[in-house]
Protein backbone atom coordinates (compact mmCIF):
# COMPACT_ATOMS: atom_id res chain seq x y z
CA UNK A 1 0.00 0.00 0.00
CA UNK A 2 1.57 3.59 -0.90
CA UNK A 3 2.00 5.86 1.58
CA UNK A 4 -0.40 8.33 0.64
CA UNK A 5 -3.62 6.07 0.30
CA UNK A 6 -3.08 5.01 3.92
CA UNK A 7 -5.87 5.55 6.01
CA UNK A 8 -5.52 8.04 9.14
CA UNK A 9 -6.45 5.94 12.46
CA UNK A 10 -8.17 8.35 14.83
CA UNK A 11 -9.59 7.73 18.52
CA UNK A 12 -13.34 7.66 19.70
CA UNK A 13 -12.23 10.99 21.40
CA UNK A 14 -11.16 12.80 18.50
CA UNK A 15 -14.25 11.58 16.45
CA UNK A 16 -16.35 12.70 19.43
CA UNK A 17 -14.83 16.08 19.11
CA UNK A 18 -15.69 16.38 15.22
CA UNK A 19 -18.76 15.61 15.73
CA UNK A 20 -22.27 17.41 17.08
CA UNK A 21 -23.06 14.01 19.18
CA UNK A 22 -20.92 12.74 22.61
CA UNK A 23 -19.74 9.08 22.36
CA UNK A 24 -22.31 7.61 24.59
CA UNK A 25 -24.86 8.97 27.19
CA UNK A 26 -25.20 7.92 31.17
CA UNK A 27 -27.91 8.01 33.32
CA UNK A 28 -25.90 9.95 36.58
CA UNK A 29 -29.22 11.05 39.40
CA UNK A 30 -32.31 10.23 37.54
CA UNK A 31 -30.53 12.45 34.17
CA UNK A 32 -28.70 11.96 31.11
CA UNK A 33 -25.48 12.61 30.66
CA UNK A 34 -23.33 13.02 27.92
CA UNK A 35 -19.97 10.28 27.81
CA UNK A 36 -16.98 12.36 26.38
CA UNK A 37 -14.40 9.30 26.76
CA UNK A 38 -14.10 5.88 25.80
CA UNK A 39 -13.00 4.54 29.11
CA UNK A 40 -16.27 6.17 30.48
CA UNK A 41 -18.41 4.50 27.49
CA UNK A 42 -16.62 0.66 28.48
CA UNK A 43 -17.99 1.33 31.77
CA UNK A 44 -21.26 2.05 30.74
CA UNK A 45 -21.49 -0.57 28.66
CA UNK A 46 -20.48 -2.76 32.02
CA UNK A 47 -23.65 -1.55 33.87
CA UNK A 48 -26.94 -3.57 34.06
CA UNK A 49 -29.11 -1.19 31.86
CA UNK A 50 -32.11 -2.93 31.89
CA UNK A 51 -35.18 -0.89 32.18
CA UNK A 52 -38.06 -3.25 32.24
CA UNK A 53 -38.42 -7.47 31.72
CA UNK A 54 -41.45 -8.96 31.28
CA UNK A 55 -41.85 -12.79 30.44
CA UNK A 56 -45.34 -13.30 28.84
CA UNK A 57 -45.33 -16.61 28.39
CA UNK A 58 -43.73 -19.93 29.76
CA UNK A 59 -44.37 -22.25 27.27
CA UNK A 60 -43.77 -21.14 24.43
CA UNK A 61 -41.27 -19.07 25.95
CA UNK A 62 -41.72 -14.98 24.76
CA UNK A 63 -40.47 -12.15 26.72
CA UNK A 64 -40.07 -8.55 26.14
CA UNK A 65 -37.25 -6.61 27.19
CA UNK A 66 -36.32 -2.85 27.91
CA UNK A 67 -32.60 -1.27 28.12
CA UNK A 68 -31.58 2.12 27.92
CA UNK A 69 -28.77 1.81 24.95
CA UNK A 70 -25.94 4.30 26.18
CA UNK A 71 -25.43 4.98 22.36
CA UNK A 72 -27.67 7.32 20.55
CA UNK A 73 -29.38 4.88 17.88
CA UNK A 74 -31.41 7.97 16.29
CA UNK A 75 -28.67 8.53 13.66
CA UNK A 76 -30.33 12.59 12.88
CA UNK A 77 -30.90 15.91 14.59
CA UNK A 78 -33.55 15.03 16.88
CA UNK A 79 -32.89 14.37 20.31
CA UNK A 80 -30.73 11.33 21.08
CA UNK A 81 -32.62 7.75 21.54
CA UNK A 82 -31.39 5.98 24.16
CA UNK A 83 -33.77 3.26 25.01
CA UNK A 84 -35.25 0.22 23.53
CA UNK A 85 -38.20 -2.27 23.69
CA UNK A 86 -37.87 -5.94 22.17
CA UNK A 87 -40.07 -9.00 21.76
CA UNK A 88 -37.96 -12.31 22.20
CA UNK A 89 -39.79 -15.29 20.77
CA UNK A 90 -43.53 -16.43 19.37
CA UNK A 91 -43.95 -14.62 16.06
CA UNK A 92 -43.47 -11.10 17.19
CA UNK A 93 -39.53 -12.09 18.06
CA UNK A 94 -37.40 -9.15 16.87
CA UNK A 95 -40.56 -6.55 16.62
CA UNK A 96 -38.86 -3.22 18.30
CA UNK A 97 -39.70 0.14 19.24
CA UNK A 98 -37.15 3.11 20.00
CA UNK A 99 -37.63 5.83 22.31
CA UNK A 100 -35.97 9.22 23.52
CA UNK A 101 -37.31 9.17 26.89
CA UNK A 102 -37.70 6.63 29.43
CA UNK A 103 -41.04 7.75 30.28
CA UNK A 104 -42.31 6.79 26.23
CA UNK A 105 -39.66 3.54 26.79
CA UNK A 106 -41.78 2.12 29.74
CA UNK A 107 -45.03 3.06 27.98
CA UNK A 108 -43.65 1.48 25.23
CA UNK A 109 -42.81 -1.97 26.76
CA UNK A 110 -46.09 -2.04 28.30
CA UNK A 111 -48.03 -1.84 25.07
CA UNK A 112 -45.63 -4.30 23.63
CA UNK A 113 -46.49 -6.52 26.54
CA UNK A 114 -50.12 -6.23 25.66
CA UNK A 115 -49.25 -6.62 21.92
CA UNK A 116 -47.85 -9.69 23.09
CA UNK A 117 -50.17 -11.55 25.15
CA UNK A 118 -53.06 -10.40 22.42
CA UNK A 119 -51.34 -12.37 19.81
CA UNK A 120 -50.80 -15.29 22.24
CA UNK A 121 -54.50 -15.72 23.04
CA UNK A 122 -54.82 -16.25 20.03
CA UNK A 123 -53.37 -20.17 20.23
CA UNK A 124 -50.42 -21.77 20.08
CA UNK A 125 -50.20 -21.47 16.37
CA UNK A 126 -49.33 -17.63 16.77
CA UNK A 127 -46.94 -18.53 19.31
Amino acid sequence: MYEDEMLSLVSAEEVAHQSTRPLGYKIQNGKVSPITSTEDLGAEFQKDRVVASTSVSIYPKVGVSTVFLVIDHGFDDGPPVLWETMIFGGVLDGACERYASEADAREGHARLVAEAERVLEKGPTYA
